[in-house]
């Protein structure tokens, strides 16, 4: 049995961890590890988050964060718009319809990889890319 099979009992609530990230969390779960991290407050709205990725979003959680991302707020609203509207995807412009697929492609691949994107119904798209 490796190192990453073998399990040990949290430290805190007993359920089982691999021996490799046991290690890494000083033998805490996933779950635990998350109780004890240092939070602070969301620069915006107030939740608690931990220190450590409010330090990668200028002290925001995600969810502020991903507001002030213009790819994100871009390809939310394209999102919708396809089912919201009556038109949907037809009423996009070229550019529109080319970064909505592109996007829904890179979030495909990075999910579930290739298999995701041309075996799920966002692989009706694939003759845009």
């Amino acid at each position: 049995m490796s190192v990453l099979e073998e399990k040990v009992p949290c430290a805190e609530c007993g359920e089982p961890v691999s021996v490799a990230k046991a290690r890494e969390r000083n033998g805490l779960s996933f779950t635990c590890n998350l109780k004890h991290q240092e939070k602070v407050p969301c620069a915006e709205c107030g939740k608690p988050v931990p220190a450590k990725q409010a330090a990668k979003r200028q002290g925001f959680c995600l969810h502020c964060s991903l507001k002030r991302n213009p790819f994100f707020v871009l390809y939310s609203s394209l999102v919708e718009r396809v089912y919201r509207s009556p038109a949907g995807f037809a009423a996009f412009s070229d550019e529109e319809r080319l970064y909505y697929a592109m996007t829904l492609f890179q979030n495909e691949v990075n999910n579930g990889g290739f298999h995701q994107f041309f075996f799920n119904s966002s692989g009706s798209y694939y003759e845009m890319i």
